[in-house]
């Protein structure tokens, strides 16, 4: 299961990272600027996902026509079950800012799936221009999504279009059908 994380508070590290020009990802030459990561292995992760997949490739394109920006990092604390989660970080501008955490540990077929499936979170928010801060981000979700309570009071919502766009660059990177929810995400996801 991934989740979208509603946070009311920006950590200065972080939004020194955003804002920071040199901020950009250890090799961009093959992602748009609309999708920033700092961590080697996650850059590695993007390109291999964007010669694998077309689906991934799609959700990069949509992404880099919109004023969304998307930061990714691993986050150690994140739970291997989890896999991933989208935060809202801010909007400045004309841009929506949010974080797309993946867990450590995982498979690199996992990881492309996870990311794909939490670009598809950020497109949803893209759609939607009402989506500015994160208790915006949390009624739109809960308008259209699955809601549900994680640990430490956390709230978390998942969409079925996240969900088969994981499964669906499962598939394309893996040169079979695609695989059942509980497979990716466990038992009772869409």
């Amino acid at each position: 299961m991934s989740s979208i994380v509603v946070r009311s508070f920006i950590p200065f590290a972080l939004l020194l990272f955003i804002l920071a020009p040199s901020a950009k990802a250890a090799d961009t030459s093959s992602i748009d600027t609309h999708v920033r990561t700092a961590d080697a292995k996650v850059s590695l992760l993007l390109r291999q996902a964007l010669a694998a997949s077309p689906s991934f490739r799609m959700l990069v394109s949509r992404l880099n026509e919109s004023d969304v920006i998307v930061y990714v990092k691993r986050d150690p604390n994140l739970s291997s079950l989890l896999a991933g989660q989208l935060t809202f970080l801010g909007s400045g501008g004309s841009r929506r800012y949010v974080v797309v955490s993946l867990a450590w540990g995982v498979s690199e077929q996992r990881g492309i799936s996870t990311l794909g499936h939490e670009l598809q979170h950020a497109i949803e928010v893209a759609e939607r221009p009402e989506i500015v801060d994160s208790a915006s981000l949390a009624r739109a979700f809960a308008g259209f999504g699955e809601v549900s309570h994680g640990a430490h009071g956390r709230v978390e919502f998942e969409t079925a279009a996240a969900a088969e766009a994981g499964r669906r660059i499962w598939a394309e990177v893996n040169g079979r059908a695609p695989v059942p929810p509980e497979a990716l995400y466990g038992a009772g996801q869409p």
